[in-house]
């Protein structure tokens, strides 16, 4: 089943990079050569989840198997292609696989259409809905949240993505290597700026372009991972 998720998320992987090469390379207003606007890139693969439909696989849960696990197992396929991206020899290349890979991570979670458990103090207890039997009707399985770990199949809450040591580890460090692009990229752009005139820039004759559109996102999708948070460390 994994192998079968994995092979889906390539699918989506090439559609995201069609649409990336399509997008354009800078955006030029006022004397200064400009950076990708914020979400630009992020914006593509939205758009290539939309194409392909990729929410409904939220809906493709065998009936072997509950819902919390699937989902687990979603999230557990991206965290294996953002892995297999460090093994990629062309930088280029590792940080569009990577990229892709958490942008998978966090729009798969955010589209999961299972509601987030309620407060602490509304949660129901097995023991509390047998209590109302007498007293009123009875929360259904869905408004009910069973601790003791049975009735895994009534888990209906959306769970957090669960994810261990190592995983984190080559978030941040790719969290790191993003950082790193960005700032190479402000020094291009100030770099070239100081060899141009301003009336050289406008005709467009300044050789810069902005490529840390991607990895910009890259860092915003991972601060709102880790801030929100949306890790359940194992």
């Amino acid at each position: 089943l994994e192998r079968t998720i994995q092979q889906d998320l390539l699918d989506l992987q090439s559609t995201f990079f069609n649409l990336l090469e399509r997008n354009p390379n800078t955006l030029t207003t006022g004397p200064l050569p400009l950076h990708f606007n914020d979400g630009t890139t992020f914006a593509c693969f939205k758009a290539a989840f939309r194409e392909q439909g990729f929410a409904n696989i939220h809906h493709g849960c065998p009936s072997r198997c509950d819902l919390d696990s699937y989902s687990q197992l979603l999230y557990s396929a991206c965290l294996g292609l953002l892995a297999e991206s460090f093994q990629t020899k062309e930088d280029v290349s590792a940080i569009r696989r990577a990229a892709f890979a958490t942008f998978a991570l966090y729009t798969l979670y955010k589209t999961n259409p299972r509601p987030l458990p309620p407060p602490p103090n509304q949660l129901i207890t097995k023991q509390q809905a047998f209590r109302t039997m007498a007293f009123g009707p009875i929360p259904t399985l869905e408004n009910a949240n069973y601790n003791s770990g049975q009735h895994k199949s009534h888990r209906t809450y959306k769970s957090p993505i669960r994810i261990d040591k190592h995983h984190m580890l080559l978030l941040q460090q790719f969290r790191d290597k993003c950082l790193e692009v960005i700032a190479q990229c402000e020094h291009s752009r100030l770099s070239s700026s100081q060899n141009f005139t301003a009336e050289e820039t406008l005709t467009n004759h300044d050789p810069w372009s902005c490529h840390c559109g991607l990895e910009k996102d890259v860092v915003c999708i991972i601060d709102t991972l880790q801030r929100q948070p949306l890790f359940e460390l194992r």
